[in-house]
């Protein structure tokens, strides 16, 4: 039974004292967002669209609506005296059901240990409550980690997120720091190889040292944990920006994508790639999946507008860009696809007043060269035209100015030069000059396209799109062991009554008769189209109605008999009792009196 099993873990309520440990207690909500997520199967919300609802009195059934989620984590945590105190709850919101809440309570040594219990015991009961996926047995292995570490790196990511040289740099040193105490620090290697990805492409530092940096702590991020997505996202920028493989790239996005289903950053980046492949029906399936994860990210809406340019949509586009330029001043991206959203629109002069604009801390000047030299050529201004090619041919000539290659092919392109463009677009394969990717099936890059070369082309550069959304659902156990798993599970419900006990357990279940929880899961999913709570609490409602049935039992309340049968609360026997009867116990009895 296919379904979609979805939770936002909310962030949880700072009770430490004079509001103190705010960092310490968002990271905690960040972790176990980040830790869910690695179980395939499992929606998680994202943190961004999360902590939109921090300090936000909002009833959790609205939550649940907006986001599209059917159960909400909620908790507080007190640090207090060196002792650390955490409660937690799972709601299924649009019954308001609480199925399971516990508390924990230790020494602030054990934050992390903490959270992975948390993690773990969360995980068990949506799997019971909900419905199956598959949760790997070392879904949280980690290095042994240091509070005063995780701070620094709180402190560190928080810079590298502004996206501008200065905050990069900063954190830069921040990473190190903790790479100097712990260089098993799987985190400040992926955190520090992202900075220098971002210095390396907007070309704020020397490219082939940001990328043999990059390269580095990727692979030493890889050797760490070669299960953790953000060494793939890293991979894929490495092999897209610094190798011209976008086969890999999009293979490695993919690959992070599938060990953490809510990576936001290479859901957008597989959203970037099927775009510039011209695959704009993938590239909107996953920009649906990354917006579904994380709604209210202001990334989210570049990548958006971004898409409806490579779509021919201008006007859509040129209203996304300048969104997010007013969302963030500083958002390089934005600055030069508004420039070409303005070219496409017949707008080269404003175009040019535009760019001439730009703050000069985040200028690109190959970039703003480029834009200036198609703008001239599209206003057939000549004079400044010559001048503008002139310099633009000669920065080209420097084997690692990746922005002017790819800018130089734009104006052969535009000028009607086919032969030269082509011959030109081959030295960039050569040399591995990426970004000529992202410009070849551009409006103006595609004018190529009637031209039967550009098929040709298009096939050598993007042969690895295709769709591998469609793969089949592995089986977990073969026709034989179904039925052999199905005989022993009803034997044992009906011969041991192990529903008596309010604390059965899948994985307690499925350890009696002998798989492991992960097939047990599959199996009432799949063979009785129910989760396990259902499946079992089905049993305890046919025995709480043979017992209502027996005279002998009429000085017994109905909650009485209902703890005979393996309840353990009122709520949820009523909640679960309607669900499968449709009625309450009342109702039902009343109904049914003439057949005791």
């Amino acid at each position: 039974m296919e379904q979609i099993i979805s939770i936002v873990v909310l962030p949880f309520v700072n009770l430490s004292p004079d509001g103190q440990n705010e960092s310490l207690v968002d990271s905690m909500t960040g972790d176990l967002i980040i830790n869910l997520s690695k179980i395939n199967g499992l929606k998680v919300t994202s943190k961004q669209s999360s902590f939109y609802y921090k300090n936000r009195n909002i009833p959790l059934d609205e939550i649940s609506k907006k986001l599209g989620v059917k159960v909400v984590l909620e908790g507080s945590i007190q640090i207090l005296d060196g002792r650390i105190k955490v409660s937690a709850s799972l709601v299924q919101a649009s019954e308001d059901f609480l199925f399971w809440s516990d508390i924990w309570e230790r020494k602030i040594d054990d934050f992390f240990r903490v959270q992975d219990e948390l993690s773990e015991e969360i995980a068990q009961k949506l799997q019971e409550q909900i419905g199956h996926f598959e949760i790997r047995n070392n879904f949280l292995e980690h290095p042994e980690r240091d509070l005063k570490l995780h701070k620094i790196y709180l402190e560190a990511k928080n810079k590298s997120n502004q996206w501008n040289p200065q905050g990069v740099l900063e954190s830069i040193v921040l990473f190190e720091e903790i790479l100097d105490s712990n260089p098993q620090y799987i985190e400040a290697h992926i955190g520090i190889a992202d900075a220098y990805s971002f210095l390396a492409v907007t070309r704020f530092m020397n490219i082939k040292e940001a990328w043999a940096k990059v390269n580095l702590h990727g692979q030493m991020a890889k050797q760490i944990d070669p299960n953790h997505a953000g060494v793939y996202y890293i991979l894929a920028n490495v092999c897209f920006f610094d190798k011209m493989d976008f086969a890999s790239s999009l293979r490695y996005a993919k690959k992070a994508v599938k060990l953490q289903s809510n990576h936001s950053e290479a859901l957008q980046f597989l959203v970037f790639l099927y775009s510039i492949s011209g695959a704009c029906d993938l590239a909107y399936k996953y920009l649906e999946k990354v917006q579904d994860c994380d709604p209210f990210s202001s990334e989210n809406l570049f990548y958006q507008a971004f898409l409806h340019y490579r779509n021919n949509e201008f006007d859509k586009a040129l209203k996304g860009f300048n969104q997010c330029l007013n969302d963030n001043p500083h958002n390089i991206p934005a600055y030069f696809q508004k420039g070409f959203t303005l070219l496409a629109l017949n707008k080269a002069q404003e175009m040019l007043d535009w760019i001439n604009k730009m703050p000069s801390e985040i200028q690109v000047l190959g970039d703003i060269k480029g834009l200036k030299c198609l703008a001239y050529i599209l206003l057939d201004e000549k004079g400044n035209t010559q001048k503008a090619l002139q310099e633009l041919k000669e920065d080209s000539q420097n084997h690692l100015a990746h922005q002017e290659h790819s800018y130089w092919f734009l104006t052969e392109v535009l000028q009607g030069y086919y032969d030269e463009a082509f011959d030109w677009l081959d030295q960039l394969i050569r040399i591995q000059s990426p970004i000529v990717l992202i410009y070849f099936g551009d409006t103006f890059g595609s004018r190529l396209s009637a031209d039967i070369r550009y098929k040709e082309y298009h096939k050598l550069l993007f042969s690895a799109v295709e769709d591998l959304e469609n793969e089949k659902v592995k089986k977990l156990l073969s026709e034989s062991e179904t039925e052999n798993a199905r005989l022993k599970l009803e034997s044992y419900l009906q011969e041991e009554d192990p529903f008596l006990n309010p604390k059965m357990s899948l994985r307690h279940t499925a350890q009696y008769i002998g798989i492991h929880p992960n097939q047990l899961s599959w199996l009432i999913n799949n063979y009785y189209a129910k989760n396990f709570n259902v499946f079992v609490n089905e049993y305890r409602i046919e025995r709480f109605i043979k017992l209502a049935k027996d005279t002998r039992n009429q000085h017994i309340s109905l909650l009485g008999l209902a703890f005979e049968s393996g309840f353990n609360s009122k709520s949820s026997f009523n909640t679960f009792f309607k669900k499968i009867k449709g009625c309450t116990p009342k109702e039902f009895l009343m109904n049914n009196k003439n057949t005791f």
